[in-house]
């Protein structure tokens, strides 16, 4: 004891070398395992060596006895040494432990350090597993540790192994360590960079990045980096700025900084930045698709507002002469089928935040078609000579409107009507020809439409072939009504007589009664080769009248038609005096006689027709 006095005295006695403590180290790290051998070292400088120094051990605080600067640890506590001229080291606590299996890891990291696992046994094992939280990280042999190099906070948690025990007559068993706490401390945070006075400038301002790290320690050097998308700005210096003079338009993009310790063994990038210049609207525009201003009614009509200079997000108003703003915000207007009360005048506003910027307005016309046409005749019969005015209207379609008239597919002639309504056409009636179908057609800019036909009668002058000149549908209903007529007369003389009508020419009926058969005998009538067909066939009649027993063919007034003029039908009815005058006539009976017998003439022209011209 008095030895040991005498050493701390002379120890003690010394001066410290520039105030540096003693080093202490212990091998393997506690805890130790029952049984395990486990040895402290103490150091001073690596320029002394350690053969002339001194060292002194102490436990609890309580010196003990060492071989120079080793130290057998027996059993556990807190130790300390000194060696040399240095300062007392900084305590270590050792630990033994009663578990088969322990963890030896480091409490404490900083970011950057390597972090060295190490599963103990005094168990022979065949191989270690490392677990992170409850999280299988790797599988290692039963002495080698696990080392993860450059650790982050990420790193910190709970850590555990376990060994497996293989016996070969006995059932593998795993063994578990308990749960160590590693904590991984950041000598600074991840950067964060911030834009002044904001990430999107007006153009032609300043703006400062600054790189925000935050280091754990004031006295931690910290080096700065800046980029802008992979070109850099800055690189390796101490100032966490970046100056952008005047911001333009090349300078809107992300960016981003780097911050390292001056020691560089840990390195930190920030989140990217978006620096987005703001330029005010310019340029503003109104157009139609498609591109004319006219839009055709019931058509698809967009109208776009468009920007030459500005950025975004712009957003759009839009505006109707008369009606207002319209709620409607995205850069088109669409119109799916327009109307007469879509036309006006309209225009756009576009604002991304400097105030809105108007466009110039645009006349938007809707033009409307026009619908069928209706013909209307000044009259549905004329003679010839007359004047007939035709007129035709389209009740809709946007002036102006062209009207062309027809006779069958023959134009007559044009008229138009400047600011819309109807357009007339005279037409004077020649001769029977002129009799017909009649149509009109309207057109304007954007579309064509015909009317329905319109029939005219012809009153045609006695001495002309044709008579009342009709067509169409009348023309049928006067063919049924003459062969109606027809076959009533048949019937009923079947049905006097008891027999057929005569066929013979020289076939006559004569009263009993009658002391004059010549002048009692009525006219006898005979019907040969009546034909009813469609509308548009040819039609043959012969019409046959006997007077008294002149049997002659003169006696006998009696026309075939045979001539096929395409849709004509002719009906020749004549009637002829007796060859034997009564003694008690005159010339003036005679006369009167001749022009009661009278002749008559059905002719039509063009549409299938009928007519009757009676001429006494």
């Amino acid at each position: 004891m008095l030895l040991w006095g005498v050493l701390l005295v002379l120890v003690a006695g010394g001066e410290s070398i520039d105030g540096q403590k003693s080093q202490l180290t212990l091998s393997p790290p506690s805890p130790i395992l029952k049984g395990e051998k486990a040895v402290l070292t103490c150091r001073g400088s690596s320029k002394v060596s350690s053969r002339f120094q001194t060292t002194m051990w102490f436990k609890d605080k309580n010196p003990v006895f060492g071989q120079r600067n080793l130290l057998e640890v027996k059993g556990p506590g807190e130790y300390q040494c000194q060696t040399g001229r240095f300062l007392r080291s900084d305590p270590i606590f050792v630990e033994f432990s009663q578990d088969k299996v322990i963890l030896q890891a480091p409490f404490s990291l900083m970011e950057g350090d390597t972090l060295t696992l190490t599963c103990r046994t005094v168990r022979l094992g065949t191989s270690v597993k490392y677990f992170q939280n409850g999280k299988h990280l790797e599988t290692k042999t039963w002495k080698e540790p696990l080392v993860i190099p450059n650790v982050k906070a990420s790193h910190s948690g709970n850590y555990t192994c376990s060994v497996l025990d293989w016996k070969l007559f006995s059932t593998t068993k795993e063994f578990f360590s308990k749960d160590v706490l590693v904590y991984v401390e950041e000598p600074f945070k991840t950067p964060q960079l911030e834009a002044t006075p904001s990430n999107e400038p007006e153009e032609g301002t300043p703006v400062t990045l600054t790189c925000e790290a935050r280091p754990a320690s004031p006295e931690l050097q910290l080096l700065f980096s800046f980029y802008k998308g992979s070109r850099s700005l800055k690189s390796w210096t101490r100032s966490p700025e970046y100056q952008i003079a005047e911001a333009g338009m090349r300078d809107s993009g992300f960016y981003w900084c780097l911050v390292m310790m001056e020691t560089g063994n840990l390195l930190k990038q920030s989140s990217k930045l978006q620096i987005w210049v703001q330029l005010p609207l310019s340029g503003v525009s109104l157009k139609a698709q498609p591109p004319e201003e006219e839009a055709v009614e019931g058509q698809k009509l967009a109208l776009v507002c468009s920007v030459a200079e500005g950025t975004e997000p712009i957003t759009f108003s839009w505006y109707r002469e008369g009606g207002g703003k319209m709620p409607r915000e995205e850069s088109a207007l669409e119109l799916p089928a327009v109307t007469e009360r879509d036309a006006g005048r309209y225009w756009c506003t576009a604002n991304n935040g400097f105030g809105p910027v108007a466009s110039a307005s645009l006349n938007v016309t809707v033009t409307v078609p026009v619908s069928p046409p209706r013909l209307t005749l000044g009259t549905a019969g004329a003679a010839v000579g007359d004047e007939v005015e035709l007129c035709c209207e389209a009740q809709r379609g946007s002036p102006p409107i062209w009207y062309r008239f027809y006779h069958e597919e023959r134009v007559l002639g044009n008229g138009s009507a400047p600011a819309g309504g109807a357009a007339c056409f005279s037409l004077t009636v020649a001769s029977g020809q002129d009799a017909g179908n009649y149509s009109c057609q309207a057109e304007n800019r954007v579309s064509t439409g015909s009317s329905e036909p319109a029939i005219l009668s012809a009153m045609v002058p006695a001495g002309s072939r044709s008579g009342l000149v009709v067509g169409g549908p009348l023309a049928t209903i006067l063919v049924a009504a003459v062969a109606a007529a027809l076959l009533v007369y048949f019937f009923k003389f079947r049905k006097k007589t008891g027999e057929a009508p005569p066929t013979s020419p020289d076939r006559t009926l004569q009263s009993s009664a009658d002391p004059d058969p010549v002048m009692r005998e009525e006219p006898q009538a005979t019907y040969v080769n009546v034909k009813l067909g469609e509308v548009g066939s040819v039609v043959y009649s012969e019409f046959s009248i006997l007077q008294g027993n002149d049997t002659s063919p003169s006696a006998r007034s009696s026309m075939v038609v045979e001539e096929d003029f395409g849709s004509v039908l002719y009906a020749d009815v004549k009637g002829k005096q007796a060859s034997k005058e009564p003694p008690h006539r005159g010339r003036e009976e005679d006369a009167e006689q001749d022009t009661a017998m009278s002749d008559y003439e059905n002719v039509t022209n063009g549409s299938p027709a009928v007519g009757l011209d009676p001429r006494a």
